[in-house]
């Protein structure tokens, strides 16, 4: 009894996920903040009107409507060169991905958005992640809905609220493409086709050679082009893909420590859980 109602708290302790909707014009100093970053939240932004600078990791990406982009955990950003523009904050913690979002990983807008370092990959101030134009209007649309949200303490806001963020991420996750150089798009297609695929089949004997092969690529240009997308080697990619995986059937309490390395493609119990605490900090036998 004790272990279930363990498991009901991770999964509905609203404070836990921290999801906030906040709708934003920069328009002058006055009401757009300097370099921030988030300790302890992802930071999705949709661009809705006007047009802007964003600066993050050391370059500037320009802003116009229907760009849509991530801010990782603890990185440092603003934005510069504003003409009213107008965004929408989506702030939520990694459990909320964990948790609700798992689904969408399968979905190539969703690795763009999550995996694909795109500051690796751009060869222009313009190039970026775009939303289709036909889905965008529904996208803004469920964004006002949201913000709108934010004051009300009426009963069953906090699920609206939810209802409608898995309803935006699954959109963007479906309607999401780079925008960028026609050779480059083919490539960034390829790695976003097998991140989806490595996402499917974390658990199987992937090697180098057979996710070039997956991707139409030689060995060293598929290992060039990846570390340049993901900002990691692949290999480290697929050990930390079923790192995560690992995390999540453990605070489950579903499956033994065993069980869960087994289901997660790792053979032998004592490397994975070196490579659990070198990854997480602390041993799995800790969750």
């Amino acid at each position: 009894m004790k272990r279930k109602k363990s498991l009901l708290q991770n999964y509905l302790a609203w404070e836990d996920f921290g999801l906030v909707c906040r709708k934003q014009l920069h328009s002058s100093s006055l009401d757009t903040p300097g370099q921030h970053s988030h300790a302890d939240f992802y930071e999705l932004v949709i661009v809705s009107s006007g047009k802007g600078l964003h600066q993050i990791f050391g370059k500037e990406f320009e802003l116009t409507p229907g760009c849509v982009f991530l801010v990782p955990i603890n990185t440092v950003h603003c934005y510069r060169k504003y003409d009213n523009l107008l965004i929408f904050n989506l702030l939520f913690s990694r459990k909320f991905v964990r948790f609700f979002l798992n689904d969408l990983t399968n979905l190539e807008g969703f690795q763009l958005i999550f995996n694909m370092r795109a500051d690796k990959v751009m060869r222009s101030p313009s190039d970026g992640i775009r939303i289709t134009e036909h889905i965008f209007p529904e996208i803004v649309r469920i964004l006002e809905e949201m913000n709108a949200l934010n004051e009300s303490i009426e009963p069953g806001v906090k699920t609206e609220l939810l209802s409608l963020f898995i309803r935006v991420m699954l959109l963007l996750s479906r309607h999401s493409r780079w925008s960028g150089p026609p050779k480059q798009l083919q490539h960034i297609g390829q790695l976003a086709s097998l991140m989806t695929e490595l996402e499917k089949h974390y658990s199987e004997p992937w090697t180098l050679e057979k996710m070039a092969k997956f991707t139409c690529m030689s060995v060293s240009a598929f290992r060039q082009e990846f570390r340049k997308i993901a900002g990691r080697p692949p290999v480290e990619y697929l050990l930390h893909l079923r790192l995560e995986h690992a995390f999540h059937l453990l605070e489950q309490h579903s499956h033994s420590l065993s069980e869960a390395a087994f289901l997660c493609g790792f053979a032998d119990v004592n490397y994975f859980s070196r490579q659990f605490r070198k990854r997480f900090g602390f041993p799995p036998s800790r969750i």
